[in-house]
């Protein structure tokens, strides 16, 4: 048999040559199993490469010598010395040691900072730019004095665009920006012009993005994005650089050349894949509300894939709403596997939270919410209930955008976006956030069934708990186990109970009581079934002294209020008013009033304060209006103007005698008509105002001037602001058809004449 065999390193076979050696054995036969033969025994020819030396091969090196630990450090300085400023940084390294030391003093550290600071001074742009001199350099920034960090910018005055790019250099950049204010100007002015440049690297665009977010002005921000509109933007810097719109309504001329640039830096930046950064969220969000509907509909499926690294900014998140509500349920769907891994990241960010409130609000395909968004969000629960953002698209599931925890500007974008999602989407609204909140609910009351204490004793995660109770679909096991844990708790925790006993002790936690008093009052106007407030009572029917005693007065407080549990409550607590009027707990007096209402004239009264307060709302806004005409057109706006003020407080002989004052300045111009009708308002609103609340003029009737008691400039200044509020809706009355002369909108002086000369004067 023969084969090839490969030669060894060094070696090669000599053509057509082999030796013959004879073997002792079949290697087939033992490799096959077979049982040894005599014959195998016989001499077999195996093929043998004949092996020579070849003079150009690379003959092995010898050993090197073993050089001990000295030795090779000596080796490695001298490496290190023959280096550019290799002698430099072996000094400064010397000095680095100590100035780091965390234990120095100001003092014994501001010699060796001099020091260092000599030698930097020598070469300290090519230091900067070395991985170990850069971190002295940024030492002697860290501990250094106002005038040295000045020094160190002054010496790299002319190069931070050279440093913006350096691993090492930026990082001084860095520290100066945080620590040597004087330097931000240099910088700033150094960067610009370069800036849609650098946002198309990553280490120069994290240095534009720390400036453009942290440090730079409103003029320094139009400056910077100003570039990305052209080149002549970027060259000639303007000395009050302004905003996208303002510079198309300037030169309306140039407005595709603008657009076209703005475009073409975007999706370069696109492409390179640096567009986390909220210089370019700006500029994105600028260009899509400039383009035509075909055009932006073109820039948003550029922007889809990253959507991702726009959730984190304010304008990104805006732009990521906008382009969900227009984007086909086929791009939705690819929006939401791009989420997969970035839910709770997304969820917990400052503005991450409404694109997926916004995600939430669109998708007809719930079973993909529920799979792709629901289920990934909801793997860690606690986390994500009581952090402050991420509790927020749950509860955008239990109610409707809940304006306690959606604040105004968030409702106003989704009501934006609703108009393009319309159009997208099939389903009902209701319909949609039905399903959701259906798959969503038993997760939801599972975790806190088991969790209960600790959604309650949590800031957010109480609020949660309170909305799984009055919204979720079946909260029956929540309210069992509260109300078991509230059964089997003491009134009050011992005196000698340990930190952990007093904490796990509901009752005694205000954040609790007012938990449970808020469910109660929620569940006593609600249309649906009250879960909570019954199965309470008759948990703490029994003890319900005890508890008016302890923080937990207003939750009895509640029970008693509630038309749910009035009657019962009462019916307990009846016969022990006397024990209740011996407590000296801040609920307990209120609890007292309370009872000796009785259930059938609380809900009475309570009809009657908000009839009173609708009816009293409506003649205030009259008499706001009427007020206002009438001190657009009186001579003296101080004596108007307290007239006003003595409207508002109800005090009829205070307006009487300022009307009195106003008709003793009043013009000759004013024609008799014009007289007569002011005479009827006049007469009109003194009798308004002596229509109001009998404790006004019981406090006028004392004899006491208001302002003794000193908090009437501060209810001056209240309804001053409510005045002010109204004045856009107060102003659509003033102008008529019959005006000769245009009126316009005044703000009056504080009057320098006080209440009491008023009433003196009648």
């Amino acid at each position: 048999m023969s084969s090839s065999v490969a030669a060894p390193k060094g070696k090669t076979l000599a053509k057509g040559k082999g030796t013959f050696a004879k073997g002792k054995t079949n290697p087939l036969a033992k490799a096959a199993g077979k049982p040894r033969k005599p014959q195998d025994t016989k001499d077999i020819w195996v093929f043998k490469t004949q092996e020579r030396e070849d003079p150009d091969a690379k003959k092995p090196a010898e050993p090197a010598e073993i050089l001990s630990r000295q030795e090779r450090k000596e080796i490695t300085r001298q490496r290190r010395l023959a280096r550019a400023n290799g002698e430099l940084i072996q000094q400064l390294k010397k000095k680095w040691e100590q100035i780091r030391m965390k234990h120095l003093s100001a003092e014994e550290r501001r010699p060796l900072l001099a020091e260092a600071m000599g030698l930097i001074r020598d070469d300290c742009v090519s230091l900067v730019l070395k991985h170990d001199a850069s971190r002295i350099v940024q030492t002697c920034v860290k501990y250094g004095s106002r005038a040295e960090r000045d020094e160190i910018c002054s010496l790299l005055k002319g190069n931070f665009v050279l440093l913006a790019a350096s691993p090492y250099a930026s990082k001084l950049i860095d520290r100066l920006l945080a620590l040597a204010p004087s330097s931000r100007p240099v910088i700033i002015g150094e960067l610009t012009g370069h800036v849609t440049k650098m946002l198309t690297r990553e280490r120069p665009a994290a240095i534009v993005d720390t400036i453009y977010s942290l440090y730079a002005r409103v003029a320094d921000k139009n400056q910077m994005r100003c570039e990305f509109y052209g080149r002549e933007f970027a060259l000639f810097k303007s000395d009050t650089p302004k905003s996208l719109a303002d510079i198309l309504a300037e030169v309306p001329q140039k407005r595709e050349a603008i657009l076209k640039s703005l475009r073409t830096n975007i999706t370069r930046i696109l492409n390179k894949n640096t567009c986390r950064f909220e210089i370019v969220h700006d500029a994105a969000h600028s260009l899509l509300f400039e383009l035509e509907p075909a055009q932006r509909l073109e820039f948003m499926e550029e922007l889809q894939d990253q959507i991702p690294n726009f959730v984190h900014t304010p304008k990104g998140a805006e732009i990521c709403m906008e382009i969900i509500a227009a984007a086909t349920a086929a791009k939705r769907k690819a929006i939401i596997r791009s989420f997969k891994d970035f839910v709770y990241g997304i969820a917990e960010n400052r503005y991450g939270w409404m694109v997926l409130v916004r995600l939430l609000e669109s998708v007809d395909d719930t079973k993909l919410l529920n799979t792709g968004i629901l289920n990934e969000l909801l793997k860690d629960p606690k986390n994500v209930l009581c952090h402050s953002y991420a509790r927020r698209p749950i509860l955008g599931l239990l109610r409707k955008r809940p304006a306690r925890y959606f604040d105004t500007r968030v409702i106003k974008l989704l009501e934006q976006t609703d108009v393009t999602s319309a159009v997208t989407s099939k389903k009902d609204f209701d319909r949609r956030q039905g399903e959701l909140r259906a798959m969503v609910s038993p997760v939801l009351v599972s975790f806190a069934a088991e969790n209960a204490s600790i959604l309650l004793r949590s800031t957010f995660g109480s609020e949660v708990f309170a909305e799984i109770i009055l919204h979720a679909d079946n909260p029956g096991p929540v309210v069992e186990q509260l109300v078991a844990l509230i059964r089997a708790q003491p009134v009050a925790p011992a005196a000698d109970a340990s930190p952990i006993e007093l904490q796990q002790h509901l009752m005694s936690s205000p954040l609790v009581t007012r938990t449970l008093k808020r469910i109660i009052n929620e569940e006593a106007t609600a249309e649906g079934e009250a879960h909570l407030s019954a199965p309470l009572l008759d948990a703490v029917k029994d003890r319900m002294v005890e508890y008016a005693d302890t923080v937990g007065s207003f939750v009895v407080l509640a029970l008693l209020e509630s038309p749910v549990t009035a009657e019962a409550a009462h019916a307990a607590l009846k016969p022990h008013l006397a024990a209740v009027e011996a407590l000296e707990s801040k609920g307990a007096p209120l609890i007292a009033s309370r009872l000796k209402q009785g259930p059938s004239k609380l809900t009475e009264r309570v009809g009657q304060e908000t009839t009173e307060a609708a009816a009293e709302g409506t003649a205030r806004s009259q008499l706001l209006k009427r007020r206002k005409r009438d001190l657009l057109s009186i001579p003296d706006s101080t004596i108007g103007e307290l007239k006003y003020r003595a409207l508002l407080k109800g005090d009829a002989d205070a307006a009487e005698a300022a009307t009195a004052l106003l008709k003793q300045t009043a013009k000759d111009a004013t024609t008799p008509a014009d007289a007569e009708a002011a005479e009827e308002e006049d007469a009109e609103d003194v009798e308004m105002a002596s229509g109001d609340d009998d404790d006004d003029d019981s406090d006028d009737d004392d004899g006491d001037d208001d302002d003794d008691d000193g908090n009437d400039d501060d209810d001056d200044d209240e309804e001053d602001a409510d005045s002010d509020e109204n004045d856009d809706e107060e102003d659509e009355d003033l102008p008529t058809a019959e005006d000769t002369t245009p009126r316009k909108k005044i703000r009056l002086p504080r009057p320098s004449t006080p209440r009491s000369s008023i009433r003196r004067a009648k």
